[in-house]
């Protein structure tokens, strides 16, 4: 949308709402109005509208951006629930007694953890923490498990807890590589347990302070050599889940939800609500695999008869080759049988030499006639594979506008 667009809709409904139709908290649609220049409803505006009090709406300025300026926003994609998602939910809800007293988060571990359990905490074991105590797995693009070392057995205390409630309703654990992965009926979800990082301004060294002071010297561009925030441990983790089937041609649907540790409840008393959730997303999930499935068969068809087309057209252009290949054969044929004609009725056509001649002639005239032989255009259909209702006019001249053969 532009600036203008985005100035109207702000002033037309509170900005929860809106935030909610992209996707995202209301502060990130204030930061795109304030990158804008795009004024906003001050605090409690709705409700002096709501109650008939004068408002004031101001104008929406052209100095530094016309009103036509793009606005990055995309609205999110909502997802209907369908009665089967829902039917799933209710069931999972009906079960959530059984399910509660299985999900006791332990503060130690069994003697013998779930096999998930054991390869996250070898992969951590074997992962050395970085100079802001924080552990990384994953790659510096994809993040997978972010932790510090005092969180370690808390979160794997979570995961058993997870792993062997999910086993006994049929759910599979399992990870690949840095990836941790959860099985639902035929379904699979990538999730990943992580702590939410505090920060605090960097303070300079004098080390620090002095190499900024020779960058400063010798180098027109301002730039720190240090960094700005210091990053610590703050104990908050949350739990990060989402499918991964992802097909943009198709949906641009991301069935994932994210738990974390509040003021008012910690990720533990939170475990239930993810095996709820889970009644409705793996419904969710199903479908939209479905879906794919059936896309990417459709699409693997309608290549299939592509290739026959093409295939189909270059055997006509072959069969165009070899028809006038033979046709200029059987003008030769023709004129080398005239040929011999025309000199055995001339005045000297006993002598020796034209004799010879004439037996040549006949003999190469013999050699090509082969090619005319049934055969030989048996061979020819069927090295191109022609079927018997094939015009050879209508495969040259049919068109697919979707090919470009």
């Amino acid at each position: 949308m532009n600036r203008k667009e985005l100035y109207d809709l702000v002033w037309s409904k509170p900005m929860t709402h809106i935030g909610k139709e992209f996707g995202m908290s209301d502060v990130a649609v204030r930061k795109h109005c304030k990158k804008h220049d795009i004024p906003t409803p001050p605090v409690g505006y709705w409700t002096k509208l709501a109650h008939g009090k004068k408002v004031r709406r101001p104008k929406l300025s052209t100095k530094t951006e016309s009103a036509n300026t793009i606005v990055q926003l995309t609205p999110k994609l909502i997802f209907e629930e369908t009665p089967e998602s829902k039917e799933a939910a209710a069931h999972i809800r009906a079960v959530k007694a059984e399910l509660t007293p299985l999900l006791i988060v332990t503060e130690s571990l069994p003697d013998k953890p779930h096999k998930i359990v054991k390869s996250l905490r070898a992969a951590i074991r074997r992962t050395k923490a970085d100079h802001d105590g924080f552990i990384h797995l994953g790659d510096a693009y994809q993040q997978k498990t972010i932790l510090s070392k005092e969180s370690m057995e808390r979160v794997l205390c979570i995961l058993q807890a997870l792993a062997f409630t999910g086993q006994s309703q049929g759910h599979s654990f399992w990870m690949d590589g840095d990836d941790c992965y959860w099985k639902v009926e035929d379904e699979i979800f990538k999730f990943k347990i992580y702590e939410v990082k505090d920060k605090k301004s960097h303070v300079p060294t004098p080390k620090e302070l002095k190499e900024q002071a020779r960058r400063d010297k010798w180098y027109s561009r301002n730039t720190k050599v240090y960094r700005t925030w210091d990053y610590f441990p703050s104990g908050r983790l949350a739990f990060h889940i989402t499918d991964t089937e992802g097909y943009w041609r198709v949906t641009n649907e991301k069935i994932e939800r994210r738990w974390r540790d509040r003021k008012s409840a910690t990720l533990e008393s939170q475990l239930i609500d993810i095996f709820i959730w889970l009644g409705s997303a793996t419904v969710r999930a199903r479908n939209k695999r479905l879906l794919i499935e059936d896309y990417r068969r459709c699409e693997a068809e309608e290549e299939e008869r592509r290739n026959r087309a093409r295939q189909k057209k270059a055997n006509a252009k072959e069969l165009k080759k070899h028809i006038n290949d033979l046709a200029e054969t059987y003008v030769k044929i023709n004129n080398l049988s005239a040929m011999a004609t025309y000199i055995s009725n001339q005045s000297d056509s006993d002598h020796w030499a034209s004799q010879r001649f004439i037996r040549e002639v006949l003999s190469y005239r013999d050699y090509l006639a082969t090619n005319f032989q049934a055969e030989h255009f048996e061979t020819v259909c069927n090295t191109l594979e022609i079927e018997e209702n094939t015009r050879l006019i209508e495969a040259l001249h049919t068109e697919d506008p979707n090919d470009d053969y």
